[in-house]
């Protein structure tokens, strides 16, 4: 069901959303629950142009029904934008464009090490912990999406 202000809306009114690990070549992602308290990794997607990422994403949203999309904008530590964060702005942008899902933007600084060292921790192969950076990382961030929102 739809809103007036196009979220997606699931059971008691709780929207789900997505968590995106943008990247130049991969795109981490990550789902929340129905009660928007615990993000799980999902999947990486191969990025080979921003319409096939787009498309490839809106499948996953549609599949899970998504309301909402959050995507990672890596800002710098002392929280100014670089290049990375502009692309992932620009992204952000043409999701909006392309969808009637809601589109935020959430700052990610240091995820993907975070997501690093704690497949390390968790014994991942090197294999493993290559393939599955992103998704973690993609958790990491809509989790900490999740946590502010709440708090």
């Amino acid at each position: 069901m739809w809103t007036a202000v196009g979220e997606r809306r699931g059971r008691e009114g709780a929207v789900r959303y997505l968590g995106v690990d943008f990247g130049e070549r991969h795109i981490g992602v990550a789902v929340c629950d129905d009660d928007e308290r615990v993000a799980v990794a999902m999947d990486t997607v191969a990025r080979s142009s921003d319409p096939q990422a787009i498309a490839a994403l809106l499948a996953i949203a549609g599949r899970e029904n998504a309301g909402g999309i959050v995507v990672g904008e890596p800002r710098r530590l002392d929280g100014t934008e670089g290049d990375a964060a502009r692309r992932a702005q620009g992204f952000a942008a043409k999701l909006r464009h392309a969808s009637p899902l809601q589109i935020l933007l959430h700052d990610e600084a240091l995820t993907s090490h975070e997501a690093r060292s704690r497949l390390r921790e968790a014994g991942a192969s090197r294999r493993r912990r290559r393939s599955a950076v992103h998704a973690v990382a993609a958790q990491i961030l809509l989790q900490d999406w999740l946590d502010r929102r709440r708090a």
